[in-house]
C-alpha cells in the first residue's frame, strides 16, 4: 500500500527499483534472486537471510505472432543480439541490474 510516499513492501524489477534505492528514497531488504547483484552487491538476498530455496526475478521477451515466418524470427533474434551488445545500452543499464542474455527464441 502506498500513501503519502510511504511503500510498506514492494517487490519490483531491478532496473526500475535500484535508482530508488541509490538515491536514498527506498530501503532494499533483500534480493529475491539466487546471488547478490553487480549492481547493488551490498544488498543481501533472501536466501542469505533464511528464505532458504527462495528465489523469483522478472525477464522480458519479444513476441511475434505464431505464423511469422521463421527468416523473419531469425532476422528479429539477429538485431536483438547486435542491440544488446551496444556498450552504450550496456553501460547504462547494468549499473541499474540489467543482465542481458539475449537467448534463442525456443528457449524462451
Amino acid at each position: 500500500m502506498w500513501w503519502r510516499g510511504h511503500i510498506e513492501i514492494y517487490f519490483g524489477a531491478m532496473v526500475s527499483t535500484i535508482p530508488h534505492v541509490k538515491s536514498g528514497r527506498l530501503r532494499a531488504l533483500a534480493m529475491t534472486s539466487a546471488k547478490r547483484s553487480p549492481a547493488a552487491p551490498e544488498i543481501a538476498t533472501l536466501q542469505e537471510q533464511g528464505f532458504k530455496g527462495f528465489e523469483t526475478g522478472s525477464w522480458f521477451g519479444l513476441h511475434v505472432p505464431a505464423a511469422t515466418p521463421r527468416e523473419v524470427v531469425s532476422n528479429l533474434h539477429a538485431e536483438t543480439l547486435r542491440a544488446l551488445a551496444v556498450p552504450e545500452l550496456r553501460n547504462r543499464m547494468q549499473p541499474e541490474g540489467a543482465e542481458f542474455i539475449g537467448d534463442t527464441s525456443e528457449r524462451l
